[in-house]
């Protein structure tokens, strides 16, 4: 019985493991050219990185005739989320972890897509992954594209209206929680140069 249990426990790490590696794989192989983690200020001051950007103005938010939209939000070391919220609010402005749309199988994450962006020019690149499941089989890669209009308005090349490009508004959030990037960190591919990505691996000994 004891061999059995230790079978299916090596069987079982095997499979993990090469669904991890398979995955992987076939992002590091899909994702040409992809962008790379790792830099510090990457907004490079152009566009606010205090909040959330949304389809509403910060006006629309406050006359409470929009409860919940799509929103991007942006960090200063270059990741970058796509997630929904409901807005709540405290004093005026967006309480973020309260607003939050929660996934039912992960409570303390949200629901959505997480990756990393980079400043040339005008304009936000991103690269956004998503990693829907425990064994990451169901992984999705897509590209964004933010044109900085000012320090508080990105134009994205993803969302069109009948009028055009969609403007996406900055909103002030208090409580900004970060999503779980470890599957950012994590891997090696995903860093500017091995040695960040190796002073990462032993800061997470300590």
């Amino acid at each position: 019985m004891k061999n059995i249990k230790t079978i299916v426990a090596l069987f079982s790490s095997f499979i993990l493991c090469s669904c991890h590696t398979v995955v992987g794989n076939w992002l590091e192989r899909h994702a040409d050219n992809h962008l790379t983690y790792g830099e510090k200020n990457a907004h490079q001051g152009l566009f606010r990185v205090d909040g959330a950007y949304i389809a509403y103005t910060k006006e629309e938010i406050e006359s409470d005739s929009v409860h919940g939209s799509m929103a991007f939000v942006f960090y200063p070391d270059g990741v970058c989320a796509e997630l929904g919220l409901r807005f709540v609010m405290d004093n005026g402005i967006v309480d973020f972890d309260k607003s939050v749309y929660r996934e039912k199988i992960y409570p303390k994450q949200w629901y959505g897509m997480m990756g990393v962006y980079e400043v040339r020019n005008d304009t936000v690149y991103c690269d956004m992954y998503r990693w829907a499941d425990l064994l990451h089989i169901s992984t999705s890669y897509e590209k964004y594209e933010f044109v900085i209009k000012d320090s508080c308005t990105l134009e994205c090349n993803r969302f069109v209206s009948e009028t055009g490009f969609i403007n996406w508004h900055f909103v002030p959030c208090t409580n900004i929680i970060r999503p779980r990037e470890k599957f950012i960190k994590d891997r090696k591919w995903m860093w500017k140069t091995e040695e960040d990505w190796l002073k990462y691996k032993e800061s997470k000994k300590k």
